[in-house]
């Protein structure tokens, strides 16, 4: 059943708002708080909302404001799962037959932003094998009808 998402995105908006200040004045502990709760608001409306693509946007802005805060905080291993999960999760949605087709489209459009950041992550740490293993997936993502050569 799809949620309405001005509720969600209303919550999220204001969590992300609460976080980029305290995260501008390098309250970074505050700031993953609220970044946290984005993620929350973000992650139930993932798949059900009727505004898929303010969904997904919401999904990705909230992983990389964590990723980013991570990445201050001097957390690889933290930054890489919010850099990681989004983009493979994106590529799950745009295969996956259950999801509407606006849900697909909307996760191929944001796959390639979380594929360009896993590429920054890896161009500072280019033997992480982990993140190289998501980002080999590629910006679109393995899609499920195209044979792998």
């Amino acid at each position: 059943m799809p949620q309405n998402t001005a509720d969600h995105l209303l919550r999220w908006r204001q969590a992300t708002t609460d976080g980029n200040e305290a995260y501008s004045q390098g309250k970074y502990r505050t700031a993953l708080r609220h970044y946290d709760l984005a993620l929350t608001m973000a992650t139930e409306s993932f798949g059900n909302a009727q505004d898929a693509e303010a969904a997904v946007a919401a999904f990705v802005i909230a992983h990389h404001n964590l990723a980013d805060t991570y990445e201050r905080l001097g957390s690889d291993a933290l930054q890489r799962l919010h850099l990681c999960l989004p983009h493979e999760t994106l590529c799950t949605a745009m295969n996956d037959v259950t999801l509407s087709e606006a849900w697909q489209s909307a996760a191929l459009n944001h796959s390639r932003r979380t594929y360009a950041e896993l590429i920054r992550f890896l161009s500072l740490h280019p033997h992480d094998h982990e993140a190289r293993i998501v980002a080999n997936q590629g910006a679109a993502g393995m899609t499920r009808n195209v044979p792998v050569q």
